[in-house]
C-alpha cells in the first residue's frame, strides 16, 4: 500500500464540473441542511490510497481555477477533509487523472480527458473555473459566457447515489465537453427529453454519434468532421463524452482503482446510455470492444 501511495503521489491529485445556476453561495455553511456533504465508502477508500500534499492542494487549486473567495464553507479551508465538498473535488480529479490505464481499447487516452476535463485553457476549450453551488435541479451546470462551471449539491449530498468520485468526475468530462461546443460552435446545452429513447425530462437529452475507436488518435478527443471513409459523423455530445470516460473507467482502469469504483462507473454509464439518448445506442459499458 505503501508503494502505491507513493508512486500515485507523484502523479498528483485534482478536479472539474457544469451550467446557468439558480443559486451560488459563497458562504453557505456545509453544515447547512441545503447540502449535507459526507464521503462514501467508495469515498474514503479513494481517499485513503493517495495523499494530498499542501503543494498538491495548491498545484490543482490552479488547475480548476479555484478562487477561495468562492469556495469558503465549502471545505477549501480543510483540504484534508474528505466529507467536505473540497477534498472530494481533489479526489475526483485524482481519479480523473491516474484512474485510467491507456490501454488501446480506450475510447479515448487519459490526456484527451484532463484536457477536456480540468479548467486550464486547452486545445478544449478557453478554460473556466469551478464554482460550488446548492442547487439541487442539475448535477452541474456550465455557463460558458461567464467562464465558469458549476458544481450542484447533488453531487457532494449524503443521501444521493451521485456523491461518489466517478460520477463526479465523469461530470468534470461531460461539463468541459460544453465548453468545448461553445469554443467552437457558439451553441451548447442539450434538448429537451422525453425526445425519442430519450427518458430523462427537461434538458438532458443528447444524440449519440458512434465512432469506431480508432478513428479519434491521441490528443484529438477535440476535433470533429468525417471519418476517413466518410461514413460517419465525427462528434461527441456531452453525455456520449462523459459515459465513454465512465465505461473506460469501469472497463480499462489502472490496477489500483478499487472495485466499488468500477462498479460505480459502469452504473451510472449504462444509466445514461439508457435515458439519455434520442438514437438507439446498442452498446453498453462492459461489453467487448470489436470495433
Amino acid at each position: 500500500m505503501k508503494k502505491l501511495a507513493a508512486k500515485v503521489m507523484l502523479l498528483g491529485c485534482f478536479s472539474l464540473a457544469f451550467s446557468p445556476p439558480l443559486g451560488t453561495n459563497d458562504s453557505v455553511e456545509i453544515t447547512s441542511p441545503a447540502c449535507l456533504s459526507k464521503a462514501s465508502a467508495a469515498e474514503k477508500l479513494l481517499w485513503s490510497l493517495w495523499q494530498c500534499s499542501a503543494d498538491s492542494v495548491e498545484y490543482y487549486k490552479e488547475r480548476l481555477h479555484i478562487k477561495a473567495e468562492e469556495w469558503q464553507g465549502w471545505g477549501i479551508d480543510q483540504p484534508e477533509n474528505i466529507d467536505l465538498p473540497f477534498a472530494k473535488v481533489l479526489n475526483s480529479l485524482f481519479l480523473l487523472r491516474n484512474g485510467l490505464s491507456n490501454s488501446p481499447w480506450m475510447w479515448h487516452g487519459v490526456s484527451d480527458y484532463v484536457e477536456m476535463g480540468q479548467a486550464d485553457y486547452s486545445s478544449s476549450h478557453l478554460g473556466f473555473r469551478y464554482i460550488p453551488s446548492t442547487e439541487k435541479q442539475w448535477l452541474a451546470f456550465a455557463n460558458p459566457e461567464q467562464h465558469v462551471v458549476y458544481l450542484g449539491c447533488l453531487l457532494f449530498h449524503r443521501d444521493y447515489p451521485t456523491n461518489n468520485p466517478a460520477t463526479r468526475a465523469s461530470d468534470f468530462v461531460h461539463e468541459g465537453l460544453h465548453m468545448w461546443e461553445h469554443t467552437y460552435f457558439a451553441d451548447y446545452g442539450h434538448m429537451k427529453g422525453p425526445v425519442g429513447r430519450c427518458t430523462e425530462y427537461g434538458e438532458s437529452c443528447d444524440w449519440y454519434y458512434w465512432h469506431k475507436l480508432t478513428d479519434f488518435s491521441a490528443g484529438y478527443f477535440w476535433m470533429w468532421g468525417k471519418s476517413q471513409d466518410g461514413r460517419r459523423q465525427l462528434f461527441h455530445s456531452a453525455n456520449q463524452a462523459q459515459i465513454e470516460f465512465l465505461s473506460d473507467l469501469a472497463d480499462y482502469s489502472a490496477d489500483w482503482v478499487p472495485a466499488n469504483i468500477r462498479l460505480l462507473a459502469e452504473v451510472e454509464a449504462n444509466h445514461r446510455l439508457e435515458t439519455r439518448f434520442r438514437n438507439i445506442v446498442a452498446f453498453r459499458c462492459g461489453e467487448p470492444r470489436p470495433w
